[in-house]
């Protein structure tokens, strides 16, 4: 779909990279309807960033993940945030969505990832940059 046609029908504002080469997606997906709406922009890199209305459960994941993978707080931006690196594995994270219900939520990750929030949007971006790169890309999301 296009970018145009998923922030009308989001249901939030969908952040984009201001970094060089991330600041158009070659690709958007939307799946699910409002306020379960989960939109993800591909890039040529094999990046991909994923936002949906809602909190992230940090301990709950950091308890789950499997051997061979690490979790990282870092800070992006004023906020914190997770870098999950290592080994290929399945993600299972818990969230609260905009109805307050915790909900699972599991991912095959083959690269790694940071996670973190900005308002009442979960941003996961899965990307083969490394850590301060992945960081400094998530930062720049206007």
């Amino acid at each position: 779909m296009s970018l145009d046609q998923a922030r009308s029908d989001a249901g939030f504002g969908i952040l984009l990279p201001a970094t060089t080469g991330y600041t158009q997606p070659a690709e958007v997906h939307m799946i699910g309807a409002q306020p379960f709406t989960r939109v993800t922009l591909w890039y040529p890199d094999s990046t991909m960033l994923t936002e949906f209305l809602g909190e992230v459960q940090p301990d709950a994941f950091q308890k789950i993940v499997g051997g061979g993978t690490t979790v990282e707080p870092v800070r992006v931006g004023s906020v914190g945030g997770w870098w999950i690196a290592g080994a290929p594995h399945e993600l299972m994270f818990l969230f609260r969505d905009p109805d307050g219900q915790s909900r699972w939520q599991g991912v095959t990750v083959s690269g790694n990832v940071l996670v973190w929030q900005a308002g009442p949007v979960t941003l996961r971006l899965e990307t083969p940059l490394d850590r301060d790169a992945a960081v400094a890309l998530a930062a720049s999301l206007h």
